[in-house]
């Protein structure tokens, strides 16, 4: 993935501890499709707007396959508050490895990508890199990702202040990580951190073993001795070197769904591979067929049905997960994504939480 009163203030684009007053990052990813609908009456919760994906090819920014630039960039003058942002990567996009090892290809790269927010008139970028150092989903990665990461972001940061210099505007620098250890292993926090306007942490599919977990739990459950959580995400950032108040943490509006599984904690025929989203589930709890439980020490919920659990955030979690967020000083709250819950429950729940006005 504030207190309502966020303590930074912006100089093209840079975050620094200056005591300035700032509303809580309240922020959607928007996946790209060909049936997008964005609903005006969200915006009055919205801050920021990741439009994904941008893609990596021949070394450079790459959008042309995105369908909904028109829409996207009225929605936003429509609603001139919010933050338009390109997020860059996501699950299995290669690239990044390869662009940022040497300087030639990160001088090309961050050309495009500054090319990129000057022709769309983008308010900042957000890099979805998963994950450095880490070979998966068939993505190139290298030993020296670490420090060519920061190399990296280093050199866009410089370069989109000085893109402000001309146009004015503060350019939001933000970069995506895993809610791990093991997926955040590529990440240099302490040198990032003064680079970054925010640190994205994706606290969803935070499991992914045959036994019926949650996979976006604010707190540690009770029914094994995994200290997987939201909150362990936040203390692990914490101890790597990132600042809370850079610090965002996720909501998922999707479930995820174990088979074969009748309890909490219960021995499963699958890994919670299947994902449905917020409005399947509501179609799920609206059938009767399943059961509605409320795990009070994760401060998640979960359905159980027939011969299957489902694990899941609604307003009731959403609205915790912003809360904490406010209470312990972070930056504000992000979810994937909007286009899976049509309701607006999740976004309107999740910036309650964030809000103390």
């Amino acid at each position: 993935m504030v207190v309502a009163s966020l303590c930074m203030s912006f100089s093209n684009g840079r975050a620094s501890g200056s005591g300035a007053q700032m509303q809580p990052i309240c922020a959607a990813y928007l996946l790209d499709s060909a049936s997008l609908t964005l609903r005006d009456e969200d915006a009055k919760y919205l801050t920021h707007l990741y439009y994904s994906f941008g893609q990596i090819a021949d070394g450079r920014l790459y959008v042309d396959h995105l369908e909904n630039w028109d829409a996207v960039k009225a929605y936003r003058a429509r609603h001139p508050h919010i933050r338009l942002m390109l997020a860059i990567g996501g699950w299995g996009a290669d690239g990044f490895s390869q662009v940022s090892r040497t300087a030639v290809g990160r001088t090309r790269f961050v050309e495009s990508v500054v090319d990129v927010v000057r022709t769309h008139g983008l308010d900042g970028i957000d890099l979805d890199w998963e994950y450095p150092t880490i070979a998966t989903a068939g993505i190139e990665a290298s030993p020296n990702d670490r420090e060519n990461l920061v190399l990296l972001v280093r050199e866009l940061r410089a370069a989109l202040d000085a893109l402000g210099m001309k146009t004015g505007k503060s350019y939001h620098l933000s970069l995506a990580v895993g809610a791990s250890s093991e997926t955040a292993k590529g990440i240099d926090a302490r040198a990032l951190n003064d680079l970054l306007d925010c640190v994205n942490i994706m606290t969803y599919d935070l499991r992914g073993e045959k036994k019926a977990t949650h996979h976006a739990n604010l707190y540690a459950a009770g029914y094994d001795a995994s200290d997987v959580s939201a909150d362990a995400a936040v203390r692990l950032m914490e101890q790597m070197g990132f600042s809370r108040d850079k610090l965002v943490i996720g909501g998922a509006a999707y479930g995820r769904i174990w088979t074969g599984a009748r309890k909490l904690g219960g021995a499963a025929t699958n890994s919670g591979n299947k994902a449905v989203s917020y409005d399947t589930v509501r179609t799920y709890i609206a059938s009767g067929d399943y059961t509605y439980h409320w795990d009070e020490t994760a401060q998640a919920p979960y359905l159980i049905g027939p011969d299957r659990f489902v694990s899941f955030d609604d307003p009731s979690s959403m609205r915790l997960k912003g809360a904490y967020a406010r209470q312990n000083g972070l930056a504000g709250m992000m979810y994937w994504e909007y286009t899976q819950d049509s309701s607006g429950a999740l976004l309107q729940a999740m910036s309650e939480g964030l809000r103390t006005d």
